[in-house]
């Protein structure tokens, strides 16, 4: 592949790179005084990175920043880990000519097998939804597990979505993680 897209002749974009971010990206120290940065770093790829940190300074009444100090950052970015109780689920529901249709419940936990903390974003379609432990029911969350940490979950089905059918059908869908 080249790289070019015909239809529209224009480049495909390169693919996110890692970067590091610094936080406050601005700050002032006084004579004799220091402060604290944080540095975060972010990548999309598994593997190796390096990176230079270049701190600028106007220094009195200049105009013009020079360079104080140069850091080269490195940072090995591991492949995030996840282990379900359920490779899936399924639902079954027998529904009888005067019985109504109920939502069913399935429980699902996700264990945080990576050595490092992970935030994860959990998205679902209705008619599946997510039951919170607080006992909201939603399409879409977001989680922070600590390395070895468990999350137990709900998986809910609402199987009257569709009210217009009601001999057979399926509904399949996949649980989006990020």
């Amino acid at each position: 592949s080249s790289g070019i897209n015909a239809e529209y002749g224009a480049k495909e974009p390169p693919p996110p790179r890692p970067t590091f971010t610094v936080n406050p990206n601005k700050l002032v120290i006084e004579p004799n005084s220091s402060e604290e940065i944080t540095i975060h770093g972010f990548s999309n790829t598994v593997g190796a990175v390096k990176q230079k940190l270049l701190c600028q300074a106007l220094i009195g009444k200049s105009t013009s920043k020079e360079t104080v100090y140069k850091v080269d950052l490195f940072a090995q970015f591991i492949d995030p880990f996840l282990s379900f109780s359920e490779k899936s689920l399924a639902f079954t529901i027998l529904k009888g000519p005067n019985d109504k249709l109920e939502r069913v419940e399935k429980p699902l936990q996700m264990i945080n097998v990576s050595t490092l903390p992970l935030t994860v974003k959990l998205m679902l379609n209705y008619p599946f939804l997510l039951c919170l432990n607080n006992g909201d029911e939603t399409e879409e969350t977001t989680v922070y597990l600590q390395s070895n940490e468990a999350l137990k979950e709900r998986v809910q089905f609402a199987p009257s979505y569709k009210e217009e059918d009601w001999i057979c059908r399926s509904h399949t869908s996949q649980l989006t993680i990020s």
